[in-house]
């Protein structure tokens, strides 16, 4: 596991103490282009040749402006371009940089220790025998999925069973609407014996099913009991020799608007044995089935190594030997190992890498940025990128990757 979980807007904040490049505060009073902030004492004019206030966090977040004017006695400040922001969102004001630049020179300090920086990580998006494509709502809705009927359909982080997301589906009053997903390939299934699972968060029974068709019969799970979280199944249904297609749908059927929730489902046929191995991985060195509890791992659900191995000259797939294991049907397979740190996206992204590295290096890259203008100013920035650099740089030094005992490499 990673030492240390920060998120951008932290290591921003971080970065911009150490070089004294910021001020905090709490929308008080808004107006159109100023607000009241009564934590701030300063001269009037302090900040007006700042480089930006910016909102990071309330009703207002992402705003931007440049400081124009600073009346200390009503604790008001001016900015344009002028917008409105609400009462207590709050903002941080930096003297040189904007918040962008800080981003930036976050995101280029991870990329330069990204092969030294590896971090422990779990992954648990992958499930045995599983034909769907994000099956579990992780990657959002609309990756894997179409929708059907009429009604609204979205992303929900907090009513779920596991992950990231679930699928939502508010239907149109006196309407059908439903989630499906195709399966391209259905032709390999012909004759064979299918089965489907799907766990679903509905209040109102007798609304919501599941169904199952190969394009010649359509099957139908038993309605949802509008009791909170159950599983719906389609067990054991043979394609037909003629089929057309294979394609879950996840229905609500008319009546009135409900919204229900859709999560950690598989379709399965055949036993799997390669699995494309997610995005990020260096090294693997465990792979776990998980045990018949959800979401329980016992440390004799480990596959032993003997029964896997990473293919060399592929697209990143670890395969299970299929006469030594024999997988669970829509059990998680988790995956653990060393990964390449990401970028990060977005404020709440978070990161496992020293926040001491990545504030001193982007302090380094920022003043790197303004070693050019005046020959006073430039002689300033380059001492400073020095000081910095050789502050990030005796942090880089501390990083090492330790690999567990059998841990396998990843061809990327």
């Amino acid at each position: 596991m990673a030492l240390h979980s920060n998120s951008r807007q932290q290591i921003r904040h971080y970065t911009s103490r150490i070089l004294n490049d910021i001020d905090l505060g709490v929308v008080a009073t808004p107006g159109s282009g100023t607000f009241v902030c009564t934590a701030w004492e300063h001269p009037d004019d302090h900040f007006n040749k700042w480089r930006e206030v910016f909102c990071y966090s309330g009703t207002g977040i992402g705003t931007t402006g440049n400081p124009t004017d600073w009346v200390n006695s009503t604790h008001t400040l001016t900015f344009l371009p002028a917008a409105t922001l609400t009462t207590a969102d709050l903002v941080e004001l930096h003297r040189t940089w904007a918040a962008v630049e800080y981003n930036d020179a976050i995101n280029l300090a991870i990329e330069e220790v990204m092969d030294d920086a590896l971090t422990m990580e779990n992954d648990t998006t992958l499930k045995f025998d599983d034909l769907l494509t994000n099956s579990s709502f992780d990657s959002g809705h609309a990756t894997g999925w179409s929708e059907g009927g009429t009604g609204t359909f979205s992303d929900e982080a907090t009513l779920k069973r596991r992950g990231t997301y679930s699928g939502k589906v508010l239907n149109t009053a006196a309407n059908a609407a439903w989630l499906y997903q195709s399966i391209s390939n259905y032709s390999l299934y012909v004759a064979k014996s299918i089965t489907t699972h799907y766990w679903c968060y509905a209040t109102t029974a007798n609304r919501v099913r599941m169904a199952l068709t190969d394009g010649v019969t359509t099957w139908y799970s038993d309605y949802h009991d509008g009791t909170g979280w159950e599983e719906l199944s389609i067990d054991g249904k043979e394609v037909a020799s003629t089929a057309t297609a294979l394609t879950v749908q996840l229905r609500t059927e008319t009546g009135g608007a409900i919204t229900v929730y859709w999560d950690e489902g598989w379709l399965a046929a055949d036993h799997v044995y390669q699995y494309t191995i997610p995005s990020g991985f260096v090294y693997i060195h465990k792979a776990e089935m998980e045990s018949s509890v959800f979401d329980l791992f016992n440390e004799q659900d480990a596959i032993d190594n003997k029964y896997w191995r990473i293919l060399p000259g592929s697209a990143s797939k670890i395969e299970f030997i299929y006469d030594l294991f024999s997988p669970v049907a829509g059990r998680v397979l988790r995956i653990s190992g060393l990964q390449k740190p990401s970028i990060l996206s977005a404020d709440t992204t978070t990161t496992g890498i020293s926040p001491n590295y990545l504030a001193y290096q982007a302090a380094a890259y920022l003043h790197a940025s303004r070693i050019r203008g005046s020959q006073s100013d430039a002689e300033d920035h380059a001492k400073q990128f020095a000081f910095w650099q050789s502050k990030a740089d005796q942090q880089k030094a501390k990083m090492r990757t330790s690999l567990s005992p059998g841990s396998r490499k990843v061809y990327v």
